[in-house]
């Protein structure tokens, strides 16, 4: 047996892999050898409140991010959820404390994209009008699993827990100064890393791709969580085919997720997942460390920013959220819409006053916008017939007043940057532009006609 120690001083966490890491340790967290994938997966609650429950997911992957769903039962119900703190332990306080199940119905999503944690409950089908969005580093609300490292979970919780170890984020205080310790029995490794008090304690089968079979959160002497990994061959790599969560000393099983498919890089996989796959609607407000946010279509701007793309540009929030607006303030949609008129109105004789210019008014000039002429060769080559005409030309000016907004709100500083010849700061603002050109204009025109796959089935059936 041989065993070597190595003094780790940064926080693991999965989009932050050090090289100070046991490699052992590191392979499995880093690794990604698919540029797409998709997971069919249960969570069983076998003991407690939520005993008898079966959760059904599904978890998709696209270059870095990183999609989870979560249906809940045949119902569409989920584990009960405390929104309160009980007056006590009894049955009785938890029932009071308790959302019932069925006001709770629906997907969940959680999504990791452009560094951050996004969450959506929807109610039944349809998206909510607000959500959370985190960083990584600071998001508290159900974040994805990440199956790369899932065997390195003594625990499984979606919530307040860190994504990789999963254990209880004030469990893993100290855990940035751990000594680690690395031992070979056999054919397995045993990983220790050692934290004010307490150890985390991997093992790795290396006649199983080096994958973690075993995974023991202590505290102390006393062995507080730990689980079992069940790994399967699929393709050329091994994969957990489930994943056994277990409490204390308690020989009976807690939790069992159990994996029913899983495909890498099939072409009928998602190339591209944006916030809109998960419900993210343009207006839709989410909650982050500043507080809410609105999302524009390629990032979330304040709501200063989203006022002034209202009321001056003259955008409109998506139908959906139009609707639920009159909706609460008891008025039909064509009211609600006069009313944002008028409102837009004195917004923009103001804006006059104090700018001296109509931003909201079409430019005059001799030369073509490209992304007019992007849109009319999109339609001639996918010979769109008229209400998707219609649907890609509100696109295209969605699109045109994002640009035409953040090249107004940049201006002094794209000239700044001009007058210095600073390539940097000026790539950066055409980056902007870019972004808005590939995210608003081109995948909303994309989801205006069926791909390859959906066309062959639709002739198939």
């Amino acid at each position: 047996m041989h065993a070597f120690v190595i003094i780790f001083s940064a926080l693991l966490c999965p989009t932050d892999v050090q090289s100070q890491l046991p490699d052992v340790l590191r392979r499995v967290i880093d690794s990604r050898d698919s540029k797409t994938s998709e997971i069919e997966w249960t969570i069983s609650y076998l003991q407690g409140r939520d005993a008898g429950l079966t959760e059904r997911h599904i978890t998709r992957t696209a270059g870095d991010t990183l999609w989870q769903v979560n249906n809940g039962d045949d119902n569409e119900y989920h584990r009960r959820a405390v929104y309160k703190l009980p007056k006590d332990d009894s049955e009785q306080a938890l029932d009071e404390a308790s959302i019932p199940k069925e006001t709770l119905a629906g997907p969940r999503h959680s999504l990791l994209y452009d560094r951050r944690v996004w969450y959506l409950q929807h109610s039944g089908r349809k998206p909510p009008l607000v959500g959370t969005a985190f960083p990584v580093d600071q998001a508290t609300s159900s974040h994805p699993l990440d199956f790369r490292a899932g065997g390195l979970a003594p625990w499984w919780e979606e919530r307040h827990s860190d994504p990789v170890l999963g254990i209880a984020r004030q469990s893993a205080e100290g855990f940035e100064s751990a000594t680690y310790t690395v031992e070979s029995r056999g054919r397995e490794q045993v990983v220790t890393a050692t934290f004010s008090g307490k150890r985390l304690v991997w093992e790795f089968d290396e006649a199983r791709g080096a994958q973690p079979v075993s995974a023991a959160f202590y505290a102390g002497d006393r062995l507080v969580c730990w689980s079992h990994t069940q790994l399967r061959k699929t393709g050329e790599r091994w994969f957990p085919e489930s994943i056994t969560f277990y409490r204390g000393e308690d020989e009976q099983p807690h939790l069992v997720l159990e994996v029913h498919e899983v495909s890498f890089d099939e072409p009928r996989h998602l190339q591209q997942i944006v916030p809109e796959d998960i419900g993210v609607l343009f207006g839709t407000q989410l909650l982050g460390p500043t507080g809410y946010n609105r999302w524009d279509g390629t990032r979330l701007i304040t709501g200063d920013e989203y006022d002034e793309l209202l009321f001056v540009d003259g955008l409109r929030p998506d139908p959906y959220i139009l609707e639920k607006l009159a909706e609460a303030m008891g008025m039909t949609v064509e009211e609600y819409l006069a009313r944002m008129d008028r409102t837009m109105e004195q917004w923009r004789a103001r804006y006059l006053e104090e700018h001296g210019e109509a931003p909201w008014l079409a430019k005059k000039t001799n030369e073509p916008d490209p992304w007019d002429l992007y849109v009319a060769e999109f339609i001639k080559k996918h010979k769109l017939d008229e209400p998707r005409i219609k649907q890609a030309n509100d696109i295209l000016k969605k699109a045109k007043k994002l640009r035409d907004y953040h090249e107004r709100k940049n201006r002094s500083e794209i000239a700044k940057a001009q007058r210095a010849r600073d390539e940097e700061k000026l790539a950066h603002y055409e980056q902007i532009s870019e972004r808005i050109f590939q995210k608003v204009l081109v995948h909303g025109l994309e989801k205006l006609v069926p791909d390859d796959r959906t066309a062959a089935s639709d002739k198939e059936a």
